[in-house]
């Protein structure tokens, strides 16, 4: 209930279209995370290392490929190392609208999508002339903050490293199945589950979570298939062995071993229905509300409601789910809602985005 006494209601989890070869990055706000305030509240990234040039040194009048970055530049070959060199490669060339990028204080960790491409803007971050004015900058629309201590073990290690620009690697899935709880790429339909136990699993608890996730997969792929039949437990067990013979059954689970830890699923089908239905009932199950970003998704969603009323409980007959939860403390992984509005995409569907021009107002001032 709300403080007025009326009903509270559950925000619903954002399910997006994403792609998975968004890549992620990571740019620390200066020195002691100076200017991580600056960064949040004007929705950018920078960089310093390229301080000692201006404007008419940079050509940022198309985008800059890895190849040419020394040709467009003028004055890179007498800026820093070859690590600052690599760092400012990342920064102008490698990074893409739409990639993944973090932020960070001593105690948090904020998570963003870049969404522009690079630009020059007179303007410092600080009124000391003795510092970087950072004035080589992207645009970010950043996610909702993350304690440090929050951040999954094998992604917090990642942000340990000393550069000011830096790539996470091959770390895409890990990090949007951390923050997005639900989502759909290419043909696979995605939710994490998170597992607060720290006691060893129970291999009894972990076959009944198998058995649930299992039967929620046959479910969707019946009502893929526009069953209108009668559902039960004993159909959902024969028609497994079919689904099972015929190679429909693709859902595979990951990082399920690690108590605490993330459980995620991933629910492969060509079937556009069976896999909206596959996240209609996993949202159930947990007593989420889902709302997909795609209209065309949320209109199989419609369609396909009336049959998803009652499915959970059928998924959950005779496994005595509630106690499997509350043992496991199991949990769909909450969603970093801003983030998720973001939305990571593909760097092919953003290549029309323009560059900021120099001298606008919003990017430059005199």
């Amino acid at each position: 209930m709300t403080d007025n006494g009326s009903p509270q209601v559950r925000a619903a989890i954002s399910v997006q279209q994403i792609d998975l070869t968004a890549k992620c990055w990571v740019v620390r706000p200066g020195v002691r995370y100076r200017f991580f305030s600056y960064f949040l509240e004007n929705g950018v990234i920078a960089t310093a290392h390229l301080d000692g040039l201006t404007p008419g040194n940079i050509d940022f009048t198309t985008e800059i490929s890895r190849e040419e970055i020394f040709d467009r530049i003028d004055g890179l070959e007498r800026i820093g190392s070859r690590n600052i060199h690599t760092q400012i490669e990342n920064f102008i060339s490698e990074m893409c609208i739409g990639d993944v990028v973090f932020t960070l204080s001593g105690d948090l960790v904020v998570p963003g999508v870049i969404t522009s491409l690079p630009y020059f803007d007179r303007v410092r971050l600080s009124d000391d002339q003795d510092n970087n004015g950072f004035h080589v900058r992207r645009h970010v629309t950043w996610g909702d903050p993350i304690r440090r201590r929050d951040v999954p073990l094998a992604i917090q290690k990642s942000f340990n490293a000393y550069q000011a620009v830096f790539s996470l690697g091959d770390r895409s899935d890990e990090v949007l199945h951390w923050l997005m709880s639900f989502f759909i790429t290419d043909n696979t339909f995605c939710t994490s589950l998170r597992i607060e136990q720290h006691e060893a699993i129970k291999h009894h608890t972990l076959k009944q979570l198998s058995e649930l996730v299992d039967r929620v997969q046959v479910i969707s792929l019946l009502i893929g298939e526009d069953f209108d039949g009668e559902f039960s437990n004993d159909l959902v067990q024969s028609e497994m062995d079919r689904f099972y013979e015929d190679g429909l059954l693709t859902l595979t689970a990951q990082q399920m071993l690690m108590s605490p830890g993330d459980v995620w699923l991933q629910f492969r089908t060509t079937n556009r229905k069976a896999g909206i239905a596959f996240i209609l009932i996993m949202a159930a199950i947990f007593n989420q509300n889902v709302s997909f970003a795609s209209v065309d998704d949320n209109q199989i969603g419609r369609e396909i409601l009336p049959h998803i009323e009652g499915k959970a409980e059928i998924a959950k007959s005779g496994l005595n789910f509630e106690r499997v939860a509350q043992s496991l403390e199991l949990h769909v992984k909450r969603q970093n809602r801003n983030f998720a509005r973001a939305n990571p995409t593909s760097r092919e569907r953003n290549s029309g985005i323009d560059f900021p021009e120099d001298g606008d107002a919003r990017h430059s001032g005199e």
